[in-house]
């Protein structure tokens, strides 16, 4: 985050699943990029790195703990559990994502996701 410097924001989804037929997903491996950055597991995640910003610099949005769905799928950390046993700094679910990350956006100059690095337009200031 040094590198990426203040005005900057970085967007790291996670591997999808994979589908293997109809009815079955094959073993879910986790984006190596992303798990190196976060270590965690799961999937439909996106971490959110935000240098130098007070309220959270490392934000995790992710599936939310849903015990219909654990039982079939396995144990989920849920929000609490990415800040606690992960180390973000703030975590939502990612049902909430189209509404926090506009907002994190309008904060930034430099916008960096793994396709590469661009520069976004922010209140009419030029595109690069």
């Amino acid at each position: 985050m040094r590198l990426m410097g203040r005005d900057s924001i970085a967007i790291v989804p996670a591997a999808p699943v994979r589908q293997r037929n109809n009815d079955v997903d094959y073993a879910y491996r986790q984006d190596s990029d992303f798990h190196y950055l976060t270590g965690f597991g799961e999937p439909e995640s996106v971490a959110v790195l935000i240098p130098g910003r007070e309220q959270a610099e490392y934000i995790l949005f992710l599936r939310d703990r849903d015990p219909k769905r654990e039982a079939w799928n396995g144990r989920r950390a849920g929000p609490q559990g990415a800040t606690r046993e992960y180390g973000a700094d703030d975590a939502f679910p990612i049902t909430d994502m189209d509404e926090i990350l506009p907002g994190l956006l309008e904060t930034t100059r430099r916008c960096s996701m793994r396709w590469g690095c661009i520069r976004i337009s922010i209140n009419g200031s030029s595109v690069g």
